[in-house]
């Protein structure tokens, strides 16, 4: 059983059946848990996950989502950015790693969006883009931009658009503390890739 499959069994578990086999739950609990907390999925379990076997359905179907956040990240300040899903907070190079509150948060966004002259309204539209396109991280390079959709610390996946006149990067390449181990054509000027 997979922690999705485990994720949604459990969500529809009623709670009476998961007081009569406390410790058989505790134990899958402690599982999921440790799983969770490694994958960095929490118990939202995303039915779309990116896989190598399924890298040109999953693109495909998040094609143009993942076109119209291209083009706006090129007409922006931004160059990275992570979903306002994650824990960690990373626009630009500032990254705030827990927030105390949700007017804490805001209050340091909107200090950061000043300092790097980006407007908010360009901001939240990003975000809805990241969201729109199942997009964790974005990092622009000189060459290319990087959209990790899945994995956890230098373990990450996802895809990669070459700007026009440059070539792909190569395999070891170095990307965002992480080695490239995987890079695939998936359309034109777009790649699949994995990092370790």
């Amino acid at each position: 059983m997979t922690s999705c499959e485990f994720t949604r069994r459990l969500r529809n578990t009623p709670r009476r059946v998961l007081l009569l086999d406390n410790a058989r739950w505790r134990s899958w609990l402690r599982f999921l848990s440790v799983v969770t907390m490694v994958t960095g999925m929490g118990m939202g379990c995303n039915d779309a996950s990116l896989t190598m076997d399924n890298r040109e359905a999953f693109f495909e179907a998040h094609r143009s989502a993942l076109t119209t956040l291209d083009a706006a990240l090129e007409r922006s300040r931004v160059h990275t950015l992570s979903a306002r899903s994650r824990s960690t907070v990373e626009i630009n190079d500032h990254v705030m790693r827990s927030l105390a509150s949700a007017s804490m948060a805001r209050a340091w966004v909107d200090s950061v969006l000043r300092l790097d002259s980006i407007p908010r309204a360009a901001f939240d539209s990003l975000q809805d883009l990241l969201e729109e396109a199942q997009v964790r991280y974005v990092m622009q390079e000189l060459t290319f931009t990087i959209y990790v959709v899945g994995g956890a610390l230098d373990n990450v996946n996802g895809f990669l658009r070459i700007r026009s006149g440059a070539g792909p990067p190569r395999i070891d390449t170095e990307i965002d503390r992480a080695r490239l181990r995987v890079l695939s054509p998936v359309a034109q000027r777009w790649y699949y890739f994995g990092t370790s």
